[in-house]
C-alpha cells in the first residue's frame, strides 16, 4: 500500500459516512476516482460507479458532488433501517439531489429497494432534495461516456508552462468555434486536439458530448457556459427572442421540456418544434438569444412584490410542512382529501 493510499483510507472515515473502496468480500472493483470537479479522490465501489463520477466531472449542470456523504436512519416497525446515498449533488440552479447508482436489472428486480424506497424519499424530502435513480442504461450511453473518459485522459497532455500560451491562442478565435479550427490553431497535429480537449476537460471551453467528437464538433467558452446555466433553465410559459443569420427577430413561447431540448411555439402562428441544447447553445453563444422569463423577473416590481406573497411562491418545503400540520397530508407527503384537520401523523389508506 502506499502512503498516497494509506492516507486516502484513514482519511475516509472522516469524509465519508462509510467507506465504499475498503470493503473486503465485495466482488466488485473499488478504488478511487480523482475529480476534476471535486478537486479530491473519490472512491467507487463498482466500476458502473466510477463511470457515474466521470459523467459528473462533466456535467454543466452539476456544481457540486459528493459520494457517500451520509446515512439516513428512521424506524419502520419498530426495526432500525439505514440508507446510505451513491452520490450527492448540487445542480447550479441550487437543487440539491441524491442519486443511486444501480444496474436496471437489479432495479426491476426490486423496485421499492426492499420497501424503503418511499421512507428514502421521504428522508430526501425533508432536507429540501430529492431522489433518483440513476441506472446503467443512462450512465452507459455512448458516445458521451467516450467522450467522457477521452476528456479525462487528455488532461495529463496540458503543462503548466505553455497554458498560457495556449489559452491566448485559442481565445483569439471567433466563437463559437470548433474543435478542427481550434487544433489547427495550435498547429493542426493530434496532439493538438488532444489539447483542446485537455482545456474542455478542465473548464476553459465546452462542447456537446452526446455527440461524436470530430472536427466540426462546436466549441465555447467556459464562462459562455456558465452564463447558460441559468438562462437555459426554461420554465412553461417563458419566451425567447432569437435573432437568425440575416438579424431578423422571432418570439418562441416555450410550451414544455423535451429531452435534451425544449417544444416551443412561433409567435408567428407557425406549427411548435423541438428547439435541442445544442441549438440554443449555438445561438446564446452567440448572442443571438434573449431569455423573456414568465416569472416574477419579468414583471413590475408592484406586481412582483405582490405575486411574491401569494401561496404559489412560497418554497415547497414550507408549503407541504403547512399542510402536514392542517391535515391535508398523511405521514408519507401525499395528499388526502378525504383526511379530517387536525388529524396529523394518522395514518391514510395509502399507508
Amino acid at each position: 500500500m502506499t502512503d498516497k493510499s494509506a492516507r486516502l483510507r484513514s482519511d475516509a472515515t472522516v469524509r465519508f459516512a462509510r467507506n465504499p473502496a475498503d470493503r473486503p468480500g465485495r466482488r466488485s472493483c473499488t478504488g478511487w476516482y480523482q475529480s476534476i470537479k471535486a478537486g479530491d479522490a473519490l472512491p467507487y465501489e463498482s466500476l458502473l460507479e466510477r463511470d457515474a463520477l466521470l459523467l459528473l466531472d462533466f456535467d454543466p449542470d452539476v456544481a457540486q458532488f459528493g459520494v457517500q456523504r451520509e446515512t439516513f436512519v428512521w424506524t419502520d416497525a419498530g426495526r432500525q433501517r439505514r440508507y446510505t446515498p451513491d452520490i450527492r449533488l448540487e445542480t447550479v440552479g441550487g437543487e440539491v439531489i441524491y442519486r443511486q447508482v444501480k444496474l436496471a436489472t437489479r432495479l426491476a428486480a426490486d423496485p421499492t429497494l426492499g420497501g424503503r424506497l418511499p421512507a428514502i424519499e421521504a428522508e430526501c424530502a425533508a432536507r429540501g432534495a430529492r431522489h433518483e435513480m440513476w441506472l446503467d442504461t443512462d450512465i452507459r450511453r455512448q458516445p458521451r461516456l467516450s467522450n467522457a473518459r477521452r476528456l479525462r485522459a487528455t488532461v495529463a497532455v496540458l503543462a503548466a508552462e505553455n497554458l498560457h500560451a495556449i489559452h491566448t491562442t485559442i481565445t483569439r478565435l471567433p466563437f463559437p468555434s470548433n474543435l478542427g479550427a481550434a487544433a489547427e490553431a495550435l498547429g493542426g497535429r493530434p496532439v493538438h486536439v488532444n489539447i483542446v480537449l485537455g482545456l474542455v476537460a478542465v473548464g476553459e471551453f465546452a462542447m456537446d458530448l452526446e455527440r461524436p467528437l470530430d472536427d466540426d464538433t462546436v466549441l465555447m467558452r467556459g464562462e459562455e457556459c456558465e452564463m447558460n446555466a441559468t438562462p437555459m433553465r426554461f420554465q412553461q410559459g417563458d419566451t425567447l427572442s432569437i435573432r437568425d443569420d440575416q438579424g431578423q427577430v422571432a418570439l418562441w413561447l416555450v410550451i414544455e421540456r423535451k429531452r435534451r431540448g425544449y417544444l416551443m411555439r412561433p409567435q408567428s402562428g407557425s406549427d411548435a418544434r423541438t428547439w435541442s441544447d445544442d441549438e440554443i447553445d449555438i445561438v446564446y453563444g452567440a448572442r443571438r438569444l434573449t431569455h423573456h422569463p414568465c416569472n416574477a423577473d419579468g414583471l413590475p416590481k408592484a406586481i412582483a412584490e405582490t405575486l411574491e406573497k401569494t401561496w404559489e411562491f412560497w418554497p415547497e418545503e414550507i408549503r407541504r410542512a403547512r399542510e402536514r400540520a392542517q391535515g391535508h397530508l398523511c405521514t408519507h407527503g401525499r395528499r388526502d382529501s378525504r383526511r379530517a384537520p387536525n388529524t396529523y401523523g394518522r395514518l391514510c389508506r395509502c399507508c
